[in-house]
């Protein structure tokens, strides 16, 4: 083969290759509104606006659930996290079911959600809860149980207790109990003065800030500092509430 032609051809083999390298990241995957079936791959989102119950799902994109959305999901993977707007619900393997236990990369926000349960599974990424949807004649306890989050978990703007939020909780007497939680992060409990928060043998690798807020905080394992500030406090709400942690740095409250 001459030289000419060597390169010639080797020109066009590089243009081949350019054009579908650029029609491959050009490819957009559409976002959807249907309930995916089981076992199926959601690409380019998934937008929950209505009940939708599915298991075994992989979903790329993220996950946005509306107001008046509720998604609950089984052995499923999220990727792109997970955010709840007001009103809207989110139930991961809950009521749980063996093996049912999701994967969410990219963590999960919920701004004024109407409800959350969190049964076992993995969260990529910081977990956000912030306020509260009242609905008329019922008040909520969300729940994080049995998880493993990696990234840090803030709550705040909780309304008046009864209403409050669960995160690990294995005595609990009132409710359902709720398996304790592995956090590889700090909590951050911000402006929660009068509702009910119980976080209850967690093993949690940073700190814990309780900020203008009161708690339950007993029977956990804090690799950083225990800190109550501008107004923080630790309360009991149960018999098995002790405020006792095991606590790396200094205990602030």
């Amino acid at each position: 083969m001459s030289s000419r032609r060597f390169f010639t051809t080797f020109a066009a083999m590089v243009l081949v290759e350019a054009l579908t390298i650029a029609f491959s990241g050009s490819i957009a995957f559409a976002t959807t509104s249907t309930c995916p079936a089981p076992g199926s791959t959601v690409r380019g989102g998934l937008v929950v606006t209505g009940n939708c119950t599915t298991t075994g799902v992989t979903i790329s994109g993220g996950v946005t659930i509306l107001g008046g959305g509720h998604l609950t999901i089984y052995a499923s993977t999220v990727n792109g996290g997970v955010n709840v707007q007001a009103n809207g619900e989110f139930d991961a393997n809950f009521p749980p079911h063996s093996g049912g236990a999701n994967t969410i990369h990219g963590g999960v926000t919920m701004t004024n959600p109407l409800d959350l349960d969190l049964s076992g599974g993995t969260v990529d990424g910081a977990f956000v809860v912030n306020g509260n949807t009242p609905r008329s004649g019922f008040f909520f306890i969300y729940s994080i149980c049995g998880a493993t989050l990696n990234g840090d978990l803030r709550i705040e703007n909780l309304p008046v207790a009864p209403n409050g939020i669960g995160a690990g909780d294995p005595g609990e007497t009132d409710l359902t109990p709720c398996a304790p939680n592995t956090i590889h992060g700090s909590v951050f409990l911000v402006n929660n003065p009068t509702s009910r928060i119980e976080l209850e043998a967690n093993t949690i690798s940073g700190s814990v800030f309780v900020d203008n807020s009161q708690a339950s905080l007993s029977g956990n394992s804090i690799g950083g500092s225990l800190k109550c500030v501008n107004g923080g406090k630790l309360v009991k709400y149960d018999s098995d509430d002790t405020n006792t942690n095991t606590i790396g740095g200094k205990n602030g409250c």
